[in-house]
């Protein structure tokens, strides 16, 4: 038996990473009641080192009675994975020589087969990784540009920089709800920056009819380069340690190599970030799972499949990541149902601080839901205020909200008002007029297009 614990404690000491570093420092504490639980919850989304320690404890009876059964069950499941060491395999063959029930083992581990093995979990919560390109792209692709102004006080700098937006899309390829994401150095190039993209038109989403369609929640990243000197320097030495460290299992490298080629725009070209964020959500990274969530729900990176995007997210949520609230809030809040507005609202309502995307659409929902318990059109008012004061930049929007948040108040008025506000600022926009149009006819009818 020394023999066993000396080869899996050497093997786990080494290698724990994120909140598999957490589970099994619970272990090396003694706190064999923490340590089970979370190896469990990693164990359900195919972590292969939490699924052999749960073995280990089955093993020696810690925290759960010794069954020597299923610790054979456990690490033969954990035996899936292509890093399965060859101390872990001389576990098994210890633990397997002292098996006495063949079949029973044999069946628990069968068991634990048809709900956690790899072919399973593909099936179920993993995503179907494609080519990161077209229409499974991270980033808006722009068809026409305008060159940004370079800012005067930058060039007599020598300074360069980034600035990443987050927007949709609509039909004729047109930026809405354009929202500062990231801007590096801060406040140096966002105005040149907006001024640019807001005239700029991209390749718009198409169905599987191959019309156009509306698109929510996309990125660019506008970089400002002056010649010959490239300010976005890669430390290649950093990233292929990072990378290597990320290929031995470390969830936080796997983070940093997802989400470098993500902002990147595809550096490493061997890199799909939805297989990397994916590598590091196994093991518990919240931010991760976030990440695989919203690859799911966009297919960027994988097929689409919302199903499993909402299953990553709620795990996410549930692991106290505030971004995954508010996109399941957001995501909730754009469903006609009441079970999902309700859900909107438990999410959003207790949130200090809303993204501009996420107000966005709790405004949309307060002020045109058709449920009492959920419609609040002053507090809709009151949300497309605050958009005001955000880096947020499509006033058509607000003021198509405000018009609706009158219309639910029956004030016909102002709706057509605001509505007639909202045409003006789209037209000047260049993006598509047809809803706004049909919306301000109903209005001048007293009528309410929802």
């Amino acid at each position: 038996m020394k023999k066993l614990l000396l080869i899996i404690s050497l093997f786990y000491s080494q290698l724990a990473t994120a909140d598999f570093y957490s589970a099994n420092e619970s272990y090396q504490q003694g706190d064999y009641q923490t340590a089970y639980q979370s190896f469990v919850d990693l164990a359900k989304w195919g972590e292969k080192r939490a699924q052999f320690n749960i073995g280990v404890m089955y093993f020696k009876g810690q925290f759960v009675d010794k069954d020597i059964n299923q610790a054979y069950a456990w690490m033969k499941l954990a035996n899936q994975a292509q890093s399965f060491s060859e101390n872990q395999q001389q576990a098994l063959d210890i633990v397997t020589q002292q098996v006495q029930d063949k079949d029973e083992a044999e069946s628990l581990y069968q068991d634990l087969f048809q709900h956690l093995s790899n072919p399973v979990l593909v099936q179920k919560l993993y995503p179907q990784l494609v080519k990161s390109d077209n229409e499974h792209a991270f980033n808006a692709t722009p068809v026409k540009l305008v060159t940004p102004k370079y800012p005067e006080n930058a060039l007599h700098a020598g300074m360069g920089g980034r600035v990443r937006f987050k927007m949709d899309i609509d039909k004729k390829g047109k930026p809405r709800n354009i929202q500062l994401v990231e801007s590096l150095p801060k406040k140096t190039f966002d105005k040149a920056a907006l001024r640019a993209v807001k005239k700029w038109t991209f390749e718009p989403s198409k169905n599987e009819a191959g019309k156009p369609v509306y698109k929510k929640d996309v990125y660019y990243t506008l970089n400002f380069i002056i010649k010959d000197q490239d300010w976005i320097k890669i430390n290649h030495d950093m990233y292929d340690k990072t990378k290597q460290q990320a290929e031995l299992g470390d969830s936080t490298a796997q983070y940093k190599i997802a989400h470098w080629n993500k902002v990147l725009n595809g550096f490493d070209k061997e890199v799909n970030p939805t297989e990397w964020f994916l590598k590091s959500a196994i093991q518990g990274n919240s931010y991760a799972q976030y990440e695989v969530g919203r690859s799911l729900i966009r297919g960027a990176g994988c097929i689409m499949d919302k199903s499993k995007g909402m299953e990553w997210l709620t795990t996410a949520a549930n692991n106290g990541n505030d971004e995954a609230k508010m996109y399941l809030g957001s995501l909730d809040a754009n469903q006609d149902n009441l079970e999902s507005q309700q859900r909107a609202l438990k999410f959003l309502s207790g949130q200090q601080e809303l993204q501009a995307d996420v107000l966005l659409d709790y405004a949309w929902m307060l002020a045109k839901s058709p449920y009492p318990e959920i419609a609040d059109p002053q507090r809709a008012l009151e949300l497309s205020q605050q958009l005001t004061k955000l880096a947020f930049w499509d006033d058509a929007s607000v003021y198509e909200i405000q018009a609706a948040a009158y219309a639910a108040m029956d004030k016909y008025s102002d709706a057509v008002e605001y509505q007639k506000k909202a045409l003006r600022e789209a037209k000047s926009m260049k993006v598509d007029l047809q809803e706004i149009n049909s919306h301000l006819a109903l209005y001048q009818q007293n009528k309410r297009w929802f």
